[in-house]
């Protein structure tokens, strides 16, 4: 369990030193569920992401101080192989 947990992470983390912010990937979709325990959203959130008939995964965001919000769009920046999200804007935000 700690080789398949611990495995990506390391890769992400070497492969983002080294490729720098092109290694990792920009998703835009809509939250479709959040997971967290016992309202603690700041530690660990549980992310199903949803970007029409292409893009529906889930993904992990730790150590976060603001909540995505479900039914909110998004521009996520995940790392590749653990899918660890790293940071989000909101979708209606952008300058596009």
């Amino acid at each position: 369990m700690l080789y398949f947990v611990t495995t990506p992470v390391v890769t992400d983390c070497a492969a983002g030193i080294r490729e720098g912010r092109t290694y990792l990937l920009e998703i835009k979709g809509q939250v479709q569920d959040n997971s967290f325990n016992f309202g603690m959203f700041f530690l660990l959130q549980d992310l199903r992401i949803v970007d029409g008939p292409r893009l529906d995964k889930k993904y992990m965001a730790v150590y976060f101080g603001h909540l995505a919000r479900v039914g909110a769009s998004y521009k996520f920046l995940v790392a590749p192989k653990s899918g660890i999200v790293l940071d989000w804007e909101k979708k209606d935000e952008l300058y596009e």
